[in-house]
Formats: structure tokens, C-alpha cells, sequence
């Protein structure tokens, strides 16, 4: 397969899969799926869309989970934390501000201690 292929399948599917689907993938599991080395999936990634594969797998998931929190109402900070795979709030704000450039309250509109 040639990695524009590659690359123009992952992109696919990562895009037509639901937030749940994405919350446990990881790259090697993505490389697995496409039959393909972590080595030669982040390196095709990279050449043709010019970014980490983990970097846009996780943009994805973020993107993912923007999109569930239209529909909903009060969630707490640790259950998006764990839509999207990552265990700690901490870690899932710094995330979270680096994507959106702002921490989930503000991103949400809610008071930053309201979480």
C-alpha cells in the first residue's frame, strides 16, 4: 500500500469513528489495524499531513469529545477525562488548555471552581 493510501485510510477512519471507539486507541493498536509498523505509520503521518500520528490521534479525540459536550449538560471534569483515555484531571487540563487554548470551565462556560 502506498503511504498516501495509508495515510488518506487512517485519516478515514479516525474521522468516522465515535469518541468511544477512540478512547482507548492507541498509535500501536492504529498501526495494528492497518497492518503496518508504529515506525511506518507515524512516519507517513508525518510526511504527508506534517504532524505526529499520537499528536493527531489525540486531536481527533479531542475534537471528538467537543463535539459530545454540545449535547450535554453538567459533566464532571473527570468523566471527560476519561472519554478521551487520559486518568488524571491535572493532565487533562493541561491537554485540554494546549487544544482548545483555554481549561475546560472557560471552553464550557461555566465558573473555573464550578467544575
Amino acid at each position: 500500500m502506498r503511504q498516501s493510501d495509508l495515510c488518506e485510510r487512517v485519516v478515514e477512519y479516525l474521522q468516522k469513528c465515535d469518541l468511544d471507539d477512540l478512547s482507548g486507541l492507541s498509535v500501536k493498536q492504529l498501526a495494528y489495524r492497518f497492518g503496518v509498523t508504529r515506525f511506518h505509520l507515524c512516519r507517513c503521518l508525518k510526511e504527508k499531513k506534517g504532524i505526529h500520528v499520537s499528536r493527531y490521534l489525540q486531536r481527533m479525540k479531542f475534537s471528538k469529545l467537543a463535539e459530545w459536550l454540545g449535547g450535554q449538560e453538567q459533566v464532571p471534569l473527570g468523566e471527560m477525562a476519561e472519554k478521551i483515555g487520559i486518568y488524571t484531571q491535572r493532565y487533562f487540563c493541561h491537554r485540554f488548555r494546549e487544544h482548545h487554548g483555554a481549561p475546560p470551565a472557560v471552553f464550557l462556560g461555566r465558573p473555573e471552581n464550578g467544575l
